[in-house]
């Protein structure tokens, strides 16, 4: 009997564990195969502001309506994509040729940064007996051999991991109807809304409508902001390494933008691999560049954050780099990328559950009392 009234009494946070974990399972077991649809929408959603405001800006109402968002989304295929997609093209094409430069000069580059290493720290290594001398020696040599031949297959691991992607017809079907998917997700957003909540029980359709909102809130905006973020903290160390002439100044921003993604541990990875590249390519600046990556952050951490992210995790930074070491053990790149965004949404939404679970049970405690 107890163990009744504590089921009836809890049977929604069941319903949400239940729930969640399908979910979020078939979104990884079917992750490629959604990726073009999840691409679409994400684009949607953050193109949806930019239509909304073409739209009250140009004039006409009642029946024009409709034909002012299709001109509104036509004048985003047609300029902002456009535009957009020939300066992603050519930043692309000249990442992935500094890129390959990169990989393939890996092996020098780790060398000479355990060279000047060593030569920094020759007064304490001088300080210890021969034999230990040698065995330091062996194994960082070592290291730098094993990092050198990681980094320099990584590269056609990256390849095959796209030629993977490309290789399956269904993905690239869904690639070539997102221009048309995220059409009509753009024109019909509202109306697709309101026919899924028209199709629910009332009390069903309130709470998906709140649980949209909480994921609109926190993981919608946390991708929209972490997306401004790193396109600024990109741009910003581009400008930086540009203006100082350092090697790869592309491949070095555009790694530390897409660090910037990363909760927590991500800026401080970006930094470092600017300046050890540095170290090995134009070890003269390298303590610009490390003052660059210091500025940068420090700007972003200060004035950007503040403002784009505002609060939509809160998550301590322990447990952020927890999840992070977590999610990368079990599901790599993607656990890297979402655990910590997902974790946030899934506890605001438990919040929420436990809010209305409280509710139900005050008000069945109230009814046993009038009864």
């Amino acid at each position: 009997m107890e163990i009744k009234v504590l089921f009836e009494r809890n049977w929604r946070y069941l319903f949400f564990a239940v729930l969640s974990a399908v979910i979020l399972g078939a979104l990884y077991a079917w992750r490629m195969t959604l990726l073009p649809f999840m691409l679409g929408l994400l684009l949607a959603y953050l193109f949806s502001p930019v239509v909304k405001f073409i739209e009250r800006v140009l004039p006409g109402k009642g029946k024009w309506l409709e034909a002012k968002r299709i001109f509104a989304i036509l004048f985003i295929f047609i300029i902002v994509i456009g535009v957009f997609g020939f300066a992603v093209f050519i930043f692309v094409t000249t990442l992935l040729h500094s890129s390959a430069d990169l990989f393939n000069n890996a092996s020098e580059m780790i060398q000479s940064i355990i060279a000047r290493g060593q030569q920094w720290t020759q007064a304490i290594r001088d300080r210890f007996p021969a034999d230990i001398r040698d065995q330091v020696d062996a194994v960082v040599n070592n290291l730098g051999s094993n990092l050198a031949s990681t980094l320099t297959g990584a590269l056609p691991s990256v390849q095959m991991i796209a030629n993977q992607i490309l290789g399956s017809l269904g993905v690239v079907f869904g690639f070539a109807a997102i221009p048309l998917f995220l059409f009509y997700l753009l024109k019909d957003s509202e109306k697709i809304q309101r026919n899924i909540y028209a199709e629910l029980p009332p009390v069903a359709a309130r709470h998906t409508r709140n649980v949209v909102q909480i994921i609109e809130r926190v993981l919608g905006r946390y991708i929209r902001g972490d997306l401004i973020l790193g396109a600024v903290v990109g741009g910003m160390s581009l400008a930086g390494l540009l203006i100082m002439g350092v090697p790869f100044a592309v491949p070095l921003a555009a790694f530390n933008g897409f660090c910037e993604i990363i909760p927590t541990i991500g800026p401080i990875v970006g930094g470092a691999v600017m300046g050890l590249v540095t170290l090995a390519l134009a070890p003269q600046k390298v303590i610009w560049v490390i003052l660059l990556a210091i500025a940068v952050q420090l700007l972003e951490n200060n004035l950007l954050v503040p403002r784009i992210q505002a609060s939509t995790m809160r998550l301590h930074p322990s447990l952020v780099i927890l999840l992070l070491v977590l999610g990368g053990y079990l599901w790599g790149f993607w656990g890297i990328l979402l655990t910590v965004p997902l974790t946030a949404t899934l506890v605001d939404i438990f919040s929420y559950v436990r809010g209305v679970n409280r509710e139900a049970n005050a008000q069945s405690r109230r009814g046993h009392l009038d009864d």
